[in-house]
């Protein structure tokens, strides 16, 4: 009689061969005789993927884990299945189980990584990275990874080590050199960022978004000028922003402008007619500072308790998040994404569309969005050092107020306010790194800016008495008052260093990272002013 190694080589050579009937059958009889053999559990399971039955793929790589047989592989398969299966939680789960097996298969790796990023589990994601780059001390692409990691989770130590790491392994790659530039650029360390981007432009001159980053950086190279007419699509529109920024003329400005605008918003499709119909939508589910919402348990307290800061984006947010985090009770964990995608998530699973969907999540759905939410956000580092709060500043987290209101009953929720023209000026005038289709054309910028403001007003008429708003032009005219009714609305007292966020040292990782290192009394000037005869049709739809 064949011996347990000879029929199981025999099956796999059928399977390899392609002959996946013969080899079931030949798995099924090993199994009959050796039921606790889990690596023949795991080669069925490879086959039940191959032939796209997944659920039993579950089934099979329980069974080889009941049997002792553990290999990251294996929890890749599982993950793989539960993924195909839409259940990215469960995928996450299995993959998490394959990394604390610390594969040096980097491949491997990277895949198992993959199923963690759906959920947002970075923090498991820093260790394996951290375990792959300890083990392959020279390989530049694992290394970018942990930095990207490290700076999603605030890990400033970590993070520039990676990048310059990667700079050591291959001085020769411009961009290597160009993420070295933006991880500088984050932590307000300018003239780092300008010796770094200068040295991606002098390995490749055509890496157009290191002219932007120094057009960022306040420096006037007039070669961007000769290169605005040079690249296309959103290289182009890097170069005609980049322009705009540095050119002393105002209406070649404008124009520069103008013309990166018109390049972005061509490249997709948007309605903002359907986003003002949401927020009207929304606004019709809350009328006595409560939506209908199901009620959910709250015996078990949060911890860190989340701060919200939200509304229309560039619109003084990321001032208030420094001057927040600077208080030795509050940390922050940046704009966190993945409160809006479980919310999505779950709407997604119970078969109910946004926005009127919201109100017919059960209690579950609501326990669950919770739970998976302040995973993601034990996971920051900032929530390692301790402290009763942690700041959430997604400024399109204002779609969602009511349920985060109801969600996270000891949550202030902080609007970010200032001039709508103001605002929309500075929206039209950044290149956003993510999808704000709203922002580059003028109508439907103030069309959606209205819209945000009216829904905001109406919550606030409702009585939420969680939230807060907060105005950015009463903030730098008087500091220390408004300050302190910001953090009296939090529940705590006053800190000296609440005054001072620009001597803060953390990563930002939005388009102000430079601005908020400037003190609060330098940011009074309109920018407008400068653009006012050119800004007619922004200023007469905000009119509208």
């Amino acid at each position: 009689m064949a011996t347990l190694n000879e029929q199981r080589n025999e099956a796999l050579s059928w399977h390899h061969s392609g002959l996946l009937e013969k080899a079931e059958s030949a798995y099924h009889h090993i199994l009959k005789q050796y039921p606790k053999d889990g690596e023949t559990w795991h080669y069925l399971a490879v086959l039940c993927g191959q032939t796209e039955c997944h659920s039993q793929v579950i089934i099979y790589c329980d069974r080889a884990l009941e049997c002792g047989y553990q290999s990251p592989a294996l929890l890749f398969n599982k993950a793989r299945a539960f993924d195909i299966m839409d259940d990215p939680a469960a995928a996450a789960d299995a993959a998490e189980m394959g990394l604390l097996l610390e594969p040096d298969d980097i491949e491997l790796t990277f895949d198992l990584i993959d199923f963690l990023k759906s959920e947002g589990r970075e923090g498991n994601i820093l260790l394996a990275l951290k375990h792959l780059a300890a083990n392959t001390p020279a390989n530049a692409a694992i290394h970018t990874e942990l930095g990207n990691s490290a700076s999603r989770l605030g890990d400033i130590d970590t993070a520039e080590a990676a990048f310059q790491k990667v700079v050591e392994i291959t001085p020769t790659d411009a961009r290597a050199w160009a993420n070295l530039a933006t991880f500088f650029h984050m932590s307000g360390e300018a003239a780092k960022a300008e010796a770094s981007t200068r040295r991606a432009i002098a390995l490749d001159s055509k890496l157009f978004e290191s002219y932007f980053l120094l057009a960022e950086l306040g420096k006037q190279d007039k070669e961007i000028f000769h290169l605005t007419t040079t690249p296309e699509g959103a290289a182009s529109a890097h170069m005609q922003f980049a322009a705009a920024s540095i050119s002393g003329e105002t209406g070649l400005s404008f124009r520069h402008y103008a013309e990166g605008n018109r390049i972005v918003r061509s490249s997709f499709q948007y309605n903002v007619a359907t986003d003002e119909n949401n927020m009207r939508l929304l606004a019709s589910l809350i009328t006595d500072g409560d939506a209908a919402f199901p009620p959910i348990d709250q015996s078990d307290k949060v911890a860190p308790v989340p701060i919200f800061i939200v509304g229309m984006p560039r619109s003084g947010s990321t001032l208030l998040e420094q001057i927040l985090a600077s208080h030795s009770d509050i940390g922050t964990a940046g704009e966190l994404v993945w409160l809006q995608r479980f919310i999505r998530s779950a709407l997604d699973q119970h078969k109910l569309a946004f926005p009127l969907g919201l109100v017919r999540l059960n209690e579950q759905a609501l326990t669950d969005i919770r739970a998976k939410y302040m995973a993601v956000l034990q996971d920051h580092s900032q929530c390692k050092s301790g402290t009763s709060f942690v700041i959430d500043k997604l400024p399109a987290n204002f779609l969602y107020i009511p349920l985060i209101a109801k969600i996270f009953p000891a949550s202030p929720i902080i609007v970010s306010a200032r001039d709508s023209l103001e605002t929309c000026w500075s929206c039209y005038t950044h290149l956003f790194s993510g999808p704000q289709f709203f922002a580059y054309d003028m109508e439907e910028l103030a069309r959606y800016c209205k819209a945000c403001n009216r829904l905001i007003t109406h919550y606030r008429a409702a009585g939420l008495k969680t939230l807060y708003t907060a105005e950015y032009e009463k903030l730098v005219e008087n500091p220390a008052r408004e300050i302190a009714k910001l953090l009296n609305h939090c529940g705590l007292e006053m800190e000296t260093q609440c005054l001072n966020p620009e001597r803060a040292q953390r990563l930002v990782q939005t388009a102000s990272s430079l601005q908020v290192r400037a003190p609060i009394l330098e940011r009074s000037e309109k920018k407008t002013d400068r653009y006012i005869d050119y800004i007619g049709p922004l200023v007469r739809a905000l009119k509208a």
